[in-house]
């Protein structure tokens, strides 16, 4: 690969396509041209490398619905792959990793406006983020109750989390009690109906729709009051650097 790059300074390929080992065509899901810039930089060792996005950078927010959100000018790589998980439109946890196993920095750019400064990923620590906001909206609130009031035990959660890999469905809020737990997913109507079927053999199953799933990083009283302040929530759990509400 090395030597007919090196014949150009310019080189243009596509993403996304791929092949399996059977040499069968394929494709790398979603955000696969970025994952597959990733993998270049990775085996080529590139300095850095720059996606281009439509918008002015990586923002604390989806500024379609915040209008005070505001670009975020450097992040980390553990950073971007917290604010995926949480439900952000960033970039791919998966085009993450080819980039930190070898420390390649990556520019976030606006094809709209090369001038603007963007967003830089890289692996050092970064200090003083603003908080970072995420609603899911389209939420479904799954309440497990033992039959037998039996206390939720490790069998229960095995049995669980094994439905829900064979539903492929990702529960974006989880809450145990000592006889019951609660579970935020988004609202596949199909997938809730047969997993809530399933569970009913060990469970009591109660559903509630038409709900929002509002997660906050790096939260402050100040962004606390802002968003949750005027809600009634149904589920909530914080940590130091996170809360999430469910309302």
């Amino acid at each position: 690969m090395n030597q007919p790059i090196g014949q150009s300074s310019i080189l243009i390929t596509q993403g996304f396509i791929g092949a399996t080992d059977d040499n069968e065509s394929s494709t790398l899901g979603r955000e696969g041209s970025d994952y597959t810039a990733a993998i270049f930089a990775n085996i080529l060792e590139a300095e850095s490398l720059t996606i281009w996005k439509d918008v002015a950078a990586v923002m604390n927010a989806d500024p379609k619905v915040f209008q005070d959100a505001v670009s975020i000018p450097v992040l980390n790589y553990t950073e971007v792959i917290e604010m995926a998980y949480y439900g952000a439109q960033v970039i791919h946890p998966k085009t993450i990793k080819p980039l930190q196993n070898k420390g390649i920095p990556l520019h976030v750019k606006c094809f709209l406006d090369s001038s603007l400064a963007g967003t830089q990923i890289q692996n050092n620590h970064i200090k003083d983020l603003p908080p970072i906001i995420v609603l899911k909206p389209n939420q479904v609130l799954v309440t497990m109750t033992t039959t037998d009031f039996s206390f939720v035990g490790d069998h229960h959660m095995r049995e669980l989390y094994g439905l829900m890999e064979t539903m492929h469905l990702k529960p974006n809020l989880m809450q145990t009690g000592a006889i019951s737990l609660m579970i935020s997913l988004d609202d596949q109507p199909e997938k809730i109906s047969r997993l809530a079927q399933a569970a009913s053999g060990i469970f009591e199953v109660q559903v509630e729709k038409g709900l929002t799933l509002l997660t906050i990083r790096h939260y402050t009283p100040a962004t606390i009051e802002q968003h949750v302040a005027d809600k009634i929530a149904v589920l909530q759990q914080q940590s130091r650097d996170t809360l999430q509400f469910l309302y």
